[in-house]
Formats: structure tokens, sequence, C-alpha cells
């Protein structure tokens, strides 16, 4: 039995040797805070944000207030969509989503929400909006925040901190 553990572990460090080569690692061993395992692939951490908003500058904005809580922006990948339509044209899954709720189109982003939630049940949603909409409507949705444009306030950093947490959590 004491041979066995022996192989395995000889086995394991030759293959994160060879991984970290792979990936220049200094060393040439691969660590788990380096590199991690998403979907199959070896690949450096990094967030992945959609944001889904009519207003350009509003996307803006929030790209400045998310590199403003993040500690490593060169971690930080955004995804821009201008419609509901362009996000799931193009979809996939992404750390979090971000959505308007009132944008010109054919989807509001309450029913953005519904059709996202199809393709990803587990997907991390927050509202970043200008407009106070129906409670029930929003609890049905089940989003992770309620962001409100234009109070940036304590509490405002606070939960978009606590929404890219959880999207790190979740990676």
């Amino acid at each position: 039995m004491h041979l066995y553990v022996i192989i395995i572990k000889l086995l394991m460090h030759r293959t994160a040797e060879l991984i970290g080569r792979f990936f220049g690692q200094a060393g040439g061993v691969a660590r788990g805070s380096d590199i991690q395992m998403r979907n199959g692939c070896w690949r450096d951490e990094q967030m992945e944000i959609a944001i889904c908003d009519d207003c350009l500058s509003d996307i803006q904005e929030l790209k400045k207030l998310i590199r403003k809580c993040t500690k490593n922006s060169d971690h930080v990948r955004f995804f821009e969509f201008h419609s509901g339509k362009d996000l799931m044209d193009g979809f996939r899954k992404f750390s979090v989503f971000f959505l308007d709720i009132y944008m010109e189109g054919e989807m509001e982003g309450v029913e953005l929400v519904e059709q996202i939630r199809k393709r990803d049940s587990d997907a991390l949603i927050a509202f970043y909006t200008a407009h106070q909409y129906p409670v029930s409507r929003i609890v049905r949705a089940k989003p992770f925040a309620y962001l409100v444009k234009d109070s940036v306030s304590a509490d405002f950093m606070a939960d978009l901190r606590m929404t890219l947490e959880e999207a790190r959590k979740k990676e």
C-alpha cells in the first residue's frame, strides 16, 4: 500500500511539473492558485463579466466602478451587449451578468433573466438600473443584487463588491 502512495505522488508531481512548463510557471511546478481547471481546460483565473445595457455611458460607468472594486483589473474581462437579443445571440456562461431592466428592443431585463436561466440555471445576475421596478417581478427573477444607477454610495459599492466576490467564489 505504501508503494502505491509513493507512485501516485510521483505521478501527480510530474503532471504538475509538465503543466507548469507548458504554461511557463517558474520552477516548472504549477500551483493551484496560479492556474485552474475550467470547462476541462487549464487557464489563468479570469473573471468574465457580461454587461447588458442600451446606454453606452452607463456601461462605461459600471466598468469603471468594477475596476475600482477589483484588486487586479487585469484579471477582469468585460463583454458588452446593447440589447437582450445581442446577449442571447452571443450567449455563453459568464462569471456574472449585470443587466439593465429597461432596454430598447424586444426584451426587458426581467425577461432576459428568464432566458439566461434556461441556459444557465446557476447564473449570477445583478440588475444595474435607474428604474424602480415592481418588487414582485424582481423577486421572481431572483437577482443576486439590485444596483441603482446614479446612487453610488458606500452601500452601492458594498453590494457591488459582494457581487464580485460571489462571482469569484463560483469560478
